[in-house]
């Protein structure tokens, strides 16, 4: 396991948001300058808690600033602790060779340099294979512990619908995982690539900037694929769920606890309809 420095201590207060019944039109919650505001979705339940900690947990570096890399920069601007899991270190992420150096060398300090963007310094790398990381019971006790021994509000994890093989066995392990614990942390899905059936959103406009020059330190993946582009359609496309003048939005899914397994069954039956 390696580490960038660890964070500072918990604080008591989180992003001030409360949504409204659950049958309530979407409604932009104000909250104070400087700070985001979540927003619950006419399907959303409410949600009790105020984020002091969350972990984000990102098969491959770089996920984790795609999806919520927004979301993650506003809990650290308002004192919140953040923790990213970089389950990969992405070491196949390079199949053409373009780079001198090596792909987990160059990715970890890729990683590294974008959360210290985001503000984050509080980074765990677990090292599973990359491109052939598996739903083991293994990873599954891997991220069940990580969440007793730190105590997290929130878990946010790739949805089980993205195309990406590590992806799917990363958030299926993080559901297992999540379910067996004893932990009272919510537990939301972010989209990087496949829009999520979104129960929440976010409204990151503040935080559009941050979150595309940390984007912008990803320079291997970037060769690859313009994820850059990928990562702005998707938060321009959410923003319509919001009032004018949201620019960026970052879309979740909640799970609830007592559909967890369900839902997973769901969603495996959907993205094999989908293959």
């Amino acid at each position: 396991m390696a580490r960038c420095r660890s964070g500072g201590g918990r604080l008591s207060a989180g992003l001030p948001w409360r949504p409204g019944d659950a049958g309530a039109k979407p409604a932009v919650a104000s909250g104070n300058a400087g700070k985001q505001a979540i927003i619950g979705l006419s399907v959303a339940p409410a949600f009790g808690n105020h984020c002091q900690a969350a972990v984000g947990v990102s098969p491959p570096p770089g996920d984790e600033t795609l999806g919520v890399g927004g979301l993650l920069a506003a809990t650290r601007a308002v004192g919140g602790e953040v923790r990213v899991v970089a389950v990969s270190a992405g070491e196949a992420g390079d199949p053409e060779g373009r780079f001198d150096e090596p792909a987990a060398h160059l990715r970890s300090g890729e990683l590294c340099r974008a959360l210290a963007v985001l503000g984050i310094e509080d980074l765990v790398q677990w090292y599973e294979p990359d491109g052939d990381c598996q739903d083991s019971s293994g990873l599954r006790r891997r991220i069940r512990q990580m969440i007793d021994s730190y105590g997290p509000d929130w878990i946010l994890a790739p949805s089980p619908l993205e195309r990406h093989r590590d992806h799917v066995a990363v958030a299926e392990a993080a559901i297992c995982a999540w379910q067996a614990s004893a932990t009272e942390a919510e537990l939301f899905l972010y989209e990087v690539s496949q829009p999520v059936a979104a129960t929440h959103v976010v409204d990151v406009t503040p935080w559009q900037d941050r979150k595309r020059k940390a984007l912008s330190v990803y320079r291997l993946p970037l060769a690859y694929c313009d994820y850059e582009t990928i990562s702005r359609s998707l938060m321009a496309y959410r923003a319509h769920c919001l009032a004018p003048g949201a620019q960026a939005v970052e879309a979740l899914q909640r799970v609830d606890r007592a559909q967890g397994l369900r839902l997973l069954a769901a969603m495996r039956r959907l993205r094999e309809a989908m293959e």
